[in-house]
């Protein structure tokens, strides 16, 4: 039918829409998920492609198809749904317990923290900081002079501290130590 041709060529339109968008883009960004929202026009071809993407990437193997890209890939899904329904797009997730009592700590002293955690198979390296010009610039370069991978991040600015989380992977060994 016409109805099944149109969703067959969103299809193939889009298949990298939903791995592309999740690993490049802000998740956060109310703009993303809008973005995503009106290429796919409908929950339907939305949740054939989110089902396309998993198949496809976990056919193409591990590098694909990780935890970390599935955590990514059904969070753009999630936004792009709300959208859809008319809900519209969820508000960033607020810090975790963590993080709050890290940017309470460098409220009080302005002394930066650096927390790592393993998660998803990943190292997330969380710098908590008090804000101001050129810190995410200054992580990012501190993190590539130490072989690292940046594979996401996510950047929060709450009353004037940066809580900065970066999920990285260290393909030539370990995270170098934290002092």
């Amino acid at each position: 039918t016409p109805a099944d041709t149109a969703v067959l060529v969103a299809m193939v339109q889009h298949h990298l829409l939903l791995p592309d968008v999740a690993t490049r883009r802000d998740l956060n960004d109310p703009a993303t998920a809008r973005g995503v929202a009106d290429a796919v026009g409908s929950l339907e071809v939305l949740e054939l492609l989110h089902a396309l993407t998993e198949a496809d990437s976990a056919a193409t193997g591990p590098a694909a198809w990780s935890a970390w890209r599935a955590r990514l890939v059904d969070d753009l899904v999630s936004r792009a749904k709300s959208v859809l329904t008319g809900a519209g797009v969820p508000e960033p997730a607020p810090l975790t317990e963590q993080e709050g009592e890290l940017a309470e700590r460098v409220r009080a002293d302005g002394v930066p923290v650096v927390d790592v955690a393993r998660v998803d198979g990943m190292h997330v390296v969380t710098v908590v900081s008090p804000d101001r010009l050129g810190l995410f610039g200054d992580v990012a370069g501190l993190l590539a002079s130490h072989g690292l991978s940046v594979r996401s991040a996510l950047v929060r600015t709450v009353d004037g501290v940066a809580v900065d989380s970066w999920w990285v992977t260290a393909p030539y060994g370990d995270l170098p130590p934290v002092t």
